[in-house]
């Protein structure tokens, strides 16, 4: 008897998105604690201008993921020819 006929495969993705959510619940528990952990004690920043700037290079990166995720295909087209990638049509076009 395999693991798949156990579990039946309809079983198996709602028990995988049960533990994505659960390790996703405990990652942001852990990042809130350690933000409250700051706010109590503060501490004196060495580089302001690098903290600002590679925070602006993820806030521009995820703008950009979120966009190609969400079926923006001209700007998909522009990415891929900023950063000399070969276009292959997404399956999702």
């Amino acid at each position: 008897m395999s693991l798949l006929s156990f579990f039946h495969t309809r079983q198996i993705n709602p028990l995988g998105s049960f533990f994505n959510g659960v390790f996703l619940l405990a990652l942001a528990l852990s990042i809130l604690l350690q933000a409250i952990e700051r706010f109590v004690n503060l501490q004196n920043v060495d580089s302001p201008k690098l903290i600002l700037i590679v925070g602006a290079i993820g806030l521009g990166l995820n703008i950009i993921s979120a966009l190609v995720v969400h079926g923006n295909l001209r700007l998909y087209c522009l990415v891929l020819l900023v950063f000399h990638i070969p276009f292959r049509s997404p399956s999702w076009t």
